[in-house]
């Protein structure tokens, strides 16, 4: 067991590991300006595997991988909260980092539940995502956010505009506060899936805005399906439709890299 560590209960930067069969929790933020706790911090070229363990408990996010790769598997994620400084408190962010490079990220026969603001966030990187559950993601403290799985295209360095690919296999995006799926300027495919009982299934928009040096930014998202994708609650789903929206992204992750 791995318990009460500050910034990080593990950190891996620019290394490869692995964790397997281990508890990871509650993590403590900075005691100098409140920030961090993360369960893990994986960035900048790591590639770490994990496998059987629990993250439970942490600040700002169960795990965050910053331009980094890695592999979870049979990993349960769970009550994550946000660090003193009152930000996040997400599952699993993958993210893409200060070095321009998006994440890479395998999520198998997890459970990612009762996080704060997101069960799982994808900036700027592409994951793949396999038999596994998103469940009762809560909002913030100021009642925003709250999704299940929450893909966004990246500003990185004011310039480089990366965009996310997700794929979605034989999983459950259930009973999450906000959206189910929220998919910004980003591609995402959906198999064998279900979203049910959240309070917006599955929400679209492009990405627009503008570099720091004034090019207009306009990325477009794209959805496909195969096999049986279902949304609803309370009765027979119904197939997945995307509905425009203008709910904003989950916060980026606050941490280095």
């Amino acid at each position: 067991m791995i318990s009460g560590n500050r910034r990080a209960g593990v950190y891996w930067d620019n290394a490869t590991g692995t964790l397997d069969r281990t508890v990871v929790r509650d993590s403590l933020a900075m005691e100098s300006d409140g920030r961090y706790g993360n369960g893990a911090q994986i960035i900048t070229g790591a590639d770490v595997t994990i496998t059987d363990s629990l993250f439970v408990g942490n600040m700002t996010s169960g795990l965050a991988w910053s331009a980094a790769r890695g592999t979870m598997e049979r990993t349960i994620v769970r009550d994550s909260r946000p660090s003193t400084a009152g930000t996040h408190g997400v599952g699993v962010y993958v993210w893409s980092g200060t070095t321009l490079v998006g994440s890479d990220v395998t999520i198998r026969g997890c459970r990612i539940d009762a996080n704060v603001e997101g069960a799982v966030g994808v900036g700027g990187s592409r994951a793949i995502i396999e038999d596994s559950a998103l469940l009762a993601s809560k909002p913030s403290s100021k009642a925003l956010f709250g999704d299940g799985l929450m893909i966004a295209a990246t500003l990185e360095g004011g310039e480089t505009v990366l965009s996310s690919n997700v794929s979605m296999a034989r999983t459950l995006v259930a009973n999450n506060a906000r959206a189910g799926v929220l998919v910004i300027g980003s591609a995402f495919s959906a198999h064998d899936s279900a979203l049910l009982c959240n309070k917006l299934d599955l929400q679209v928009m492009e990405a627009t805005g503008a570099t720091a040096s004034g090019t207009p930014i306009r990325k477009p998202f794209s959805l496909e399906s195969s096999g049986i994708v279902g949304c609803g609650c309370g009765g027979t789903a119904v197939s997945c439709k995307g509905q425009a929206s203008s709910i904003g992204p989950i916060p980026a992750p606050d941490f280095d890299g």
